[in-house]
């Protein structure tokens, strides 16, 4: 049991903290998902990029999309809940930043039937900054880019056939 408890601590200290990377939240009837895209793990990719690689695909699947549907979903990169963590450095900080402290933007738009503090705590532990030597580190910060554009959510709903609780 020793070695498989060293082979775990092992395991865990060399898997760090994201440098950066975005999330979303998708709605697949009958629940809301959370999908975490790490840059260690899917290189620097967007939220345009994510949502035209793997979450229009999620829908297409999952509410069985043609092919017409699924083009009209590609379109609606803003239209789920989303943010975005990035770790500053001192040659990108802003005024008001601390470089090597980790930003989390978000839309101030989590899902309403999802506990936002619980879900800032899962995102943290996506992005492996639960840890005692994050704590203090990370700052949530609403941005409006983050935020969904309501013609966006309106048309999602539309095309997919469903109501979305957002």
């Amino acid at each position: 049991m020793d070695a498989l408890n060293h082979l775990v601590k092992k395991i865990t200290e060399q898997r760090k903290p994201s440098l950066e990377g975005i999330w979303y939240y998708t709605y697949l009837h009958p629940e809301w998902k959370l999908e975490v895209y790490r840059s260690d793990d899917y290189g620097g990719i967007g939220h345009v990029g994510v949502w035209g690689k793997y979450l229009s695909g999620l829908f297409m699947g999952h509410y069985k999309l043609d092919s017409s549907k699924l083009s009209q979903v590609r379109g609606l990169v803003y239209s789920m809940p989303r943010g975005r963590m990035e770790r500053i450095t001192p040659e990108i900080h802003q005024e008001g930043q601390k470089p090597g402290h980790w930003y989390l933007w978000h839309g101030d738009d989590f899902p309403k039937s999802l506990i936002v503090e619980v879900e800032k705590r899962r995102i943290l532990s996506e992005f492996e900054l639960n840890t005692p030597a994050a704590a203090g580190m990370t700052h949530w910060e609403v941005s409006a880019h983050e935020g969904m554009v309501k013609e966006q959510q309106a048309e999602l709903q539309k095309v997919l056939g469903v109501r979305i609780p957002y």
